[in-house]
């Protein structure tokens, strides 16, 4: 910001304040952040709408899926949800090896 005095001519002799361009022009968002922006903001509801369901049908597969997982923020999101994909995808596996269900795997209904 610069600071320019008043025209001495003048009968003021107050400083006029004029804002400059130093930072030069916005930036745009990287495709990575902008990634990373929208898994942080998946991971919360669609980790609480999972959690709602599978409490109810089927808790042992919640209790798999969400063992040490919570919704984070950041890079740390993108690790949650990597995990979380893992481990369905783990569950998918296991159900194309010949079984029909997650109740077959131990994962009983209440």
């Amino acid at each position: 910001m610069l600071f320019e005095r008043d025209n001495p001519t003048t009968a003021r002799s107050s400083y006029e304040f004029r804002a400059t361009n130093s930072e030069g022009p916005p930036t745009k968002e990287t495709a990575a952040a902008q990634a990373n922006n929208a898994i942080d903001a998946w991971d919360a509801p669609a980790y609480s709408a999972a959690h709602a369901v599978l409490d109810v049908h089927y808790p042992d597969v919640a209790r798999f899926l969400f063992e040490n997982l919570e919704a984070n923020v950041g890079v740390a999101a993108v690790a949650g949800v990597r995990r979380f994909l893992d481990r369905i995808d783990l569950l998918r596996d296991r159900k194309k090896r010949g079984r029909r269900s997650a109740t077959a795997h131990g994962f009983a209904r209440p």
